[in-house]
């Protein structure tokens, strides 16, 4: 997870948020056990986490290597390259990432499934406003379809879509006070429709290699509150 992160405040989540919550909701959803390591690194573009979020990453899940487990990899991206205009080599640069983290965990084994959020930055206060709001949902529309051209060649990688706002009495609470970082319960709402949309992705693809007998076969999700 690349630059997610905000001030002190009570609202404010604690480390590795989004993360942390996502294998929560999925345990507690799919009714499995799930071990998460995460890799955060504040600013990072593409480039530095090819760099450095790669190797420390490897280092971190060294020792699941030789459990037979199903493995996702989520790869949350992209603001800090729109932020520095890497308008050029944004597309490439994240093609190549992901095909490294395909085989992150063994050389002869790809993982199961990597996942890209779907980002709207447009969305969030300090951006949603007259006539500031119609530019940037425009520039990140562009700069998503960007993420979905990168991967669209990459089999068992997706791009997952923003889930729909709730009620504008509860939108409030999603945000930190400085306007632009996801509150506690900004990070718990997204990471509830992640996980479901992940669960949704492993269950289509066991239903793709028509292995019904495998171990790690899912079942229905259950519904819990926020």
């Amino acid at each position: 997870v690349s630059g997610v992160g905000a001030q002190d405040e009570g609202s404010e989540p604690a480390a590795a948020a989004l993360p942390r919550n996502v294998a929560a909701r999925f345990a507690q959803g799919a009714g499995v056990q799930v071990r998460w390591v995460s890799v955060g690194i504040t600013g990072a573009d593409v480039q530095q986490l090819r760099n450095e979020g790669l190797p420390k990453l490897r280092e971190k899940i060294e020792a699941y290597k030789a459990q037979a487990a199903t493995v996702v990899v989520v790869l949350v991206v992209g603001v800090n390259d729109l932020r520095k205009v890497q308008l050029a080599t944004y597309r490439s640069k994240l093609r190549h990432l992901c095909d490294e983290l395909k085989y992150i965990v063994c050389e002869d084994r790809a993982v199961d499934a990597i996942v890209l959020p779907a980002l709207r930055i447009c969305d969030a206060p300090l951006l949603n406003i007259f006539p500031l709001n119609y530019f940037v949902a425009l520039l990140c529309t562009l700069w998503e379809r960007e993420k979905h051209k990168a991967v669209s060649w990459l089999v068992d990688a997706h791009v997952l879509p923003f889930p729909s706002p709730p009620n504008e009495e509860r939108q409030e609470s999603m945000f930190c006070p400085d306007g632009v970082h996801p509150s506690a319960f900004g990070y718990e709402w997204w990471a509830d429709s992640l996980a479901k949309q992940i669960h949704c992705v492993l269950r289509e693809r066991q239903a793709r290699l028509n292995d019904l007998a495998s171990p790690h076969q899912l079942g229905e999700w259950a519904t819990m509150p926020l």
